[in-house]
């Protein structure tokens, strides 16, 4: 039954916790219900006086509560069981396929004992796909007991992800799957997302989830405040490009009863005279003041079940239901059975009454799941667009050659699997280890799939003698950094005594014939978890927008001016655009300097850059993996920056030279390198250790002389300014912040300023000048659940040898890699008013590195320069060229996103393959649905785009192909 080729091999030791994975077959998930608790709640206690009085007391207590502000005989409650099931957690993978078996089966059971008292809804198509492989005859009775009313469809992503670190178009891949499933099995698209236990929301969500169906979202998770109490129950959620989605935030089963005082002017409507748009800058602590205490809407959720590990609702969650409506007729506190779909529609009637809410939504808790666990992290972000840039081969290799067998299904598989991990107990570093033992076979698994799909792709490209193809997955020109493995030369290449490979020239063909660019040696690098790079050779290459180049290694010496470096007195290097210096007793970097960025003065003060501060970290509330400890910043390890110090030239060359500081933090040995590449601004960094100290954390700082007020931080699909000197309670709370590709410090005047660029480290912290970038934690795993099969894993192996599973994460061999990129300009607009987009194309390069192949064809494609490039303004970019698969029909899917804030009337030269293949442009949704308002222009005899698209706004059109 179980699809155990998609997980850890039986009898494998796992990576992270070392255990031999037994068979879960021989398992079972023990169900909390049984004919003893049958008899005690159905039985026995569903009309029981005793229990009856039990209720009562209750209901008055909460109705004397709510009646301190409103009526309660005006509010109606509506009913609907539910069971939060974590895709993995305190329990691996393998279990929750049997958690959902037990919970719809219990679903039924409550649907045939009370036919005329259940609802009960369900969020997962990655759960429910499950079921279908697992249970075909269970899969079968949901759907027929959905078409009957009593199961409703909510949600609509593949699984319930984290929702501050997926990229954008992993949220729209999570929507586009999910959605897909609903229609194709159920024949219905729900309109309500369904992330109730995520650690937080990104600000660019409402824009996604409205234009992929969603017209309503429920959380329960900003309730779970710990610095302040988030007031706004029903309000308007807005992303920046304008999108606003109804959303709602209160507690499930009896949660949002005992606390109803904390929220209770939630749930009213605004005053005429009351506040409309808020933020984090805003003090909420007198919203009170701004609503209309004798006007509350009637319409609260009352959704209830036992959840985490499924099992819901019980018997005893069934009876507690059912007594609220019988025993609260008495009472007038009136609770029915309802849907959904019924309480968002009736609130919908009030969006012209509700405040909007203009940012993210911040959990005050669960900060640390910004930074555990590294590698989950960098994997997530590696694979992610490893993901897309072959997913952009693919489709190009489609169009130029229409006999290409289009890889759909096992892209989708290998996309499922990358939106499986995301999952917000997973990707957040919060499971057990053996759930990242699973994570790890994953990650292969997605990985041998690409592989596959690359090979597929270079098998059509004829090498004619030249058999490396360099392909660069965006769609601008760029000068790009292109590293090329051994692997993909010759893996039996002798290596000199510092492990480097021989000098040598990459040869490529161009239109004009034949072209030679030079290729630095380089040594492999940090082994561990992170799939660093192996031995090879590092050139700059000017490549077109979405160009594949073929070309050839030749072992030929060379001799070429290097970019200066020295470890000699005051360790510094330049390489004539960007130059930098370290203080030689510490290693901290004391001065960067730019050409054209603040008048090439200083751009860094003090001596504390670059260096790594360590902190007591043994998180709290008994959630180390997820909290950050209380104040750590009072709790500083006085680490000393000088033991066992060593700064040496790691690399001297023409195309790019290195620094390598080596020192001892604690009991730790960690080095961190420093590199400049020839042309290139960024000073690009790579961090290692072999860590050794637990309950730690760490983080690195650069002080810049930028004094900014805000620090602009990268999102989904836009950029939120956050104030760097925080004032209300509220915002002081968000200490530690994510983002996804960059954060950027800029002078108030635009100016210029720099920013932190990232490949998988998401969490950062800020204070006016001064950035930080989180750089490790190591801390406690969670303990399995009482009924997690791991256990039975672990009694064997300590049975077997005596040994057990790590306690906690970070332990052992760790590296990360992160940039700063000194720019002129701010980060988003220009001293003179006129757009920046340079920091996020800048970032966008260094996460989407060129991707390097050996060809292996026979087939002559020609593709060319510029055969593929779109030509479009600088601040509007092509973020997704892929096959439909809404349909699947023969057309292209192109996305385009603002990247600035600025209204753009768009301009987009379609490249030479397209010109008279395309039949008709459709503007589409992110579900690839045509929208009704068509304002899209195609000049097919220029062959030229055009469309206006809004401050971060995306825009998704279908190209629809003729037959040629």
């Amino acid at each position: 039954m179980m699809q155990t080729e998609e997980f850890q091999k039986l009898g494998k030791k796992g990576k992270y916790s070392g255990s031999e994975r037994l068979d879960p077959n021989q398992f079972e998930e023990p169900d909390i219900d049984n004919a003893a608790t049958r008899k005690i709640w159905l039985e026995d206690s569903i009309n029981s006086p005793e229990y009856q009085q039990e209720v009562r007391t209750n209901l008055l207590r909460w109705k004397k509560v709510i009646g301190e502000t409103s009526d309660p005989g005006k509010l109606h409650w509506h009913m609907v069981g539910q069971s939060h099931i974590d895709m993995a957690w305190l329990w691996r993978y393998a279990q929750t396929r049997k958690k959902a078996i037990k919970t719809f089966e219990k679903a039924i059971f409550h649907a045939d004992w009370f036919p005329n008292n259940f609802k009960f809804a369900t969020s997962s198509p990655q759960m429910l796909d499950w079921v279908k492989e697992d249970n075909p005859s269970l899969f079968a009775k949901i759907k027929d007991y959905h078409k009957k009313g009593y199961f409703e469809l909510v949600g609509g992503s593949w699984v319930e992800p984290d929702c501050m670190m997926p990229g954008e178009e992993s949220m729209i891949r999570q929507r586009l799957y999910g959605m897909r499933f609903y229609r194709d099995e159920f024949g219905v698209l729900p309109e309500t997302e369904w992330f109730l236990d995520s650690f937080g929301y990104n600000i660019g969500l409402p824009q996604i989830l409205t234009k992929s169906g969603a017209k309503s979202f429920w959380t329960t998770k900003i309730t779970w405040n710990q610095q302040t109490k988030f007031p706004f129950v029903n309000f308007l959620w807005k992303s920046p490009d304008g999108s606003e989605l109804l959303t709602t935030n209160f507690g499930q089963n009896t949660e949002i009863l005992e606390n109803w005082n904390d929220y209770r002017y939630g749930y009213h409507l605004l005053k005429e005279t009351g506040r409309k748009n808020w933020n984090y800058g805003i003090d909420y602590t007198n919203f009170k003041d701004h609503v209309d205490l004798n006007q509350i809407i009637p319409d609260v959720g009352y959704f209830f079940g036992l959840g985490d590990g499924g099992h819901g609702p019980s018997h005893q969650n069934m009876v507690e239901a059912i007594n609220f409506e019988k025993v609260g007729k008495d009472e007038e506190m009136h609770f029915h059975w309802s849907s959904v779909s019924e309480i968002f529609s009736n609130l919908t009637k009030y969006k012209d009454k509700l405040p909007i809410w203009e940012d993210e939504l911040y959990l005050e808790t669960h900060r640390g799941t910004f930074s555990v666990h590294g590698e989950v992290k960098r994997h997530n972000r590696r694979l992610e667009s490893l993901m897309r840039s072959t997913e952009t081969l693919a489709t190009i290799l489609s169009i130029s050659n229409p006999a290409f067998e289009f890889p759909y299904e096992i892209l989708e598989k290998t996309w499922k699997l990358i939106l499986l991990n995301q999952f917000h107990d997973v990707l957040p570093g919060s499971s057990i280890v053996e759930v990242y033992d699973d994570v790890v076979d994953l990650w292969n698994m997605c990985d041998s799939n690409i592989a596959l799909i690359l090979n597929r792709c270079m098998e059509e490209i004829h090498s004619d003698k030249y058999p490396i193809g360099i392909f660069n997955p965006l769609s601008w020109k760029r000068n790009a950094r292109i590293f090329i493995p051994i692997s993909e030369v010759d893996p039996n290449i002798t290596l000199d005594a510092n492990g480097k490979p021989p000098q040598a020239k990459f040869y490529y063909l161009t239109d004009l014939g034949e072209e030679c660019s030079l290729c630095q040696p380089v040594a492999a690098e940090f082994k561990d978890g992170m799939m660093n790079n192996s031995e090879g050779w590092w050139m700059i290459l000017e490549i077109s927008g979405y160009e594949l180049i073929k070309g050839r290694i030749a072992f030929e010496d060379f001799e070429s001016p290097s970019l200066f470096v020295t470890s000699e007195g005051i360790p510094r290097m330049t390489n004539g655009i960007t130059s930098l210096s370290l203080d030689p007793k510490s290693g901290a970097i004391t001065e960067i300097k730019s050409v054209n960025v603040n008048d090439g003065e200083n751009l860094v003060y003090g001596n504390k850059s670059f260096l790594i501060e360590g902190y007591k970290d043994r998180g709290y509330d008994g959630y180390p993996a997820w909290n950050l400890s209380k104040k750590y910043w009072t709790k500083p390890k006085m680490y000393s920056q000088t033991q066992e110090l060593k700064i040496e030239v790691m690399d001297e060359g023409p195309i790019f030279s290195t620094l390598k500081i080596s020192k001892m933090l604690g009991e730790s040995p960690i080095s961190q390198i420093l590199r400049l590449f020839k042309d290139d601004p960024v000073v690009y960094c790579f961090w290692t250790a072999d860590w050794k100290e637990i309950k730690t954390m760490l983080k690195i700082t650069l002080d810049t002389e930028t004094q900014a007020k805000e620090v602009t931080v990268d999102e989904m699909y836009c950029a939120l300014r956050q104030s760097t000197l925080p004032d209300t309670l509220a915002d002081k709370a968000r200490f530690e912040k994510t983002m996804h590709q960059y954060a950027d410090l800029s002078t108030t005047d635009n100016r210029w300023g720099i920013a932190l660029l990232n490949e998988g480290k998401y969490a950062f912290d800020v204070s006016a000048g001064r950035i930080r970038l989180t750089l490790h934690r190591a801390v406690r795993y969670p303990n399995p659940a009482a009924e997690s099969w791991v256990l039975k894993e672990r009694a064997a192996r300590k049975k077997l040898d005596g040994s057990k599973p790590p306690v906690y994460s970070g332990i052992g061999p760790i590296s990360a890699r992160f940039a700063y990129y000194p720019h002129s300009g701010g980060c988003l607009t220009k001293s003179n008013k006129k757009t920046n987009p340079e920091i996020k194309k800048v970032a966008e390069e260094y996460n989407f590195p060129p991707l390097v192949k050996k060809i292996c064809g026979d087939h002559d494609i020609s593709l060319q320069l510029n055969d593929f490039e779109f030509l479009v303004q600088d601040n509007v970019h092509l973020t997704a060229i892929k096959r439909n698969e809404w349909e699947k029909r023969r057309s292209i899917i192109v996305r385009f996103a603002e990247v600035t804030g600025y209204s753009t009337h768009a301009t987009v030269f379609l490249p030479g393959q397209l010109h008279d293949k395309i039949l008709e442009v459709k503007e589409c949704d992110l579900l690839e649905r045509h929208i009704s308002k068509q304002t899209v222009i195609m000049d097919k005899m220029e062959n030229i785009l055009k469309f206006t698209i809004g401050p971060f706004e995306v825009k998704t059109f279908e190209l629809i192909l003729t037959d040629k």
